[in-house]
């Protein structure tokens, strides 16, 4: 008897992308240092993706999940590839790869002044990231998309690989039941013979 497929493909929803928007107590552009655990209450929300360059006069083109560990702030997102504004920015982002960074609106909830290898600073101590977006040149130069979409000659691959072994194993258990019936009738013949 054949068993139910129990394996399902899924692609990455369109438009999907992964990018890190900050890091962690390093000196940014603006004289800021962004401590780890800064916005820790917030793992796990979704926020909205904004425009390029933050422009938050039009509709936000994405919304992703952040994330965060003790050296980066990220997002798992996904751009609004339904939407022009929101295809545009995705086939942008993917165009550019490293040539263009992240960045984040934010609230300051806590932060003192203090010295960072000599140079006067805001430690940014807790904030409320209110969105992300995709920028020329971030605040903090080193951030970058992780991915963008998904690598749809690999899932191809994948799925090809897993129907060819689920054909062979079709074919053996096809074989083996044929086998089995053939060796039940041979049976049930020399039985009725016997009579």
């Amino acid at each position: 008897m054949m068993e139910p497929l129990d394996v399902l493909f899924k692609s990455e929803p369109s438009g999907s992308f992964s990018a890190t928007f900050t890091l962690f107590n390093r000196l940014d552009l603006h004289g800021d240092v962004t401590v780890a655990g800064a916005f820790a209450e917030q793992i796990g929300e979704r926020v909205p993706v904004g425009g390029w360059n933050h422009n938050n006069e039009d509709l936000p083109v994405g919304v992703g999940v952040l994330h965060a560990d003790q050296q980066r702030g990220w997002i798992e997102g996904r751009f609004f590839t339904e939407s022009p504004r929101g295809r545009e920015h995705f086939d942008v982002v993917k165009a550019l790869g490293e040539r263009q960074q992240w960045s984040y609106g934010l609230l300051v909830l806590d932060s003192s002044k203090g010295d960072w290898q000599g140079q006067p600073v805001r430690f940014l101590k807790k904030v409320r990231v209110l969105e992300v977006s995709p920028v020329f040149l971030g605040a903090q130069p080193a951030t970058r998309t992780e991915r963008v979409g998904v690598k749809s000659g690999a899932l191809v691959a994948l799925k090809r690989q897993f129907l060819e072994g689920e054909l062979t194993r079709l074919q053996t258990e096809y074989e083996v039941e044929a086998n089995q019936r053939a060796g039940l009738m041979a049976d049930a013949l020399l039985l009725a013979n016997r009579r």
